[in-house]
């Protein structure tokens, strides 16, 4: 038997028999897909490297040398 904390809620539940893991219950895995719905959670991004990475690209695009 493996028990873990549910990410959502803490609780401790044995993973094998939950109907929806890693979370404890359908209302845990409903609630955190919720959070990254309402963008509660959200990945961290430095917008100005992403921008820049994105310039860069453009203006240097890589030739294809497939042939």
């Amino acid at each position: 038997m493996t028990f873990i904390h549910c990410p959502c809620c803490g609780k401790l539940f044995e993973l094998e028999i939950s109907e929806a893991p890693p979370f404890c219950s359908a209302r845990c895995k409903m609630a955190d897909l919720n959070c990254w719905l309402s963008e509660s959670y959200s990945l961290p991004v430095d917008i100005n490297a992403f921008i820049e990475e994105k310039i860069a690209g453009t203006q240097n695009p890589q030739e294809d040398d497939s042939e």
